[in-house]
């Protein structure tokens, strides 16, 4: 698998930021599996929208929300054709704080 994420460093970080065509290889990755993924609001509301094409009966919490063992926050910052990943716990709690207090 030949994951390049924009973090150019040999460093091992805390999160990394891919684009929209990478999702799947991120997802199977078993060498630094996700905490939780940070998306747009665009790629949020696509996933809302299909989400309620396939499933009439339950409806997707608004983030931070968990679906399917994922843990997903929208960050307003973000474009819409990349995502930024969480790596460990405490990169996923700061930069929720982050954007809760408005500061992502």
């Amino acid at each position: 698998m030949n994951i390049v994420s924009s973090q150019s460093s040999n460093v091992p970080t805390a999160s990394e930021r891919f684009n929209l065509a990478q999702l799947s290889e991120v997802m199977l990755r078993r060498d630094r599996p996700a905490v939780g993924f940070f998306i747009s609001q665009a790629l949020w509301d696509a996933m809302v929208a299909r989400w309620n094409q396939e499933n009439f009966i339950r409806s997707l919490d608004p983030p931070p929300t968990t679906l399917h063992g994922i843990r997903i926050m929208v960050d307003p910052d973000l474009p819409d054709q990349e995502f930024d990943v969480a790596l460990t716990e405490e990169a996923w709690s700061s930069r929720l704080a982050e954007i809760n207090r408005g500061e992502s």
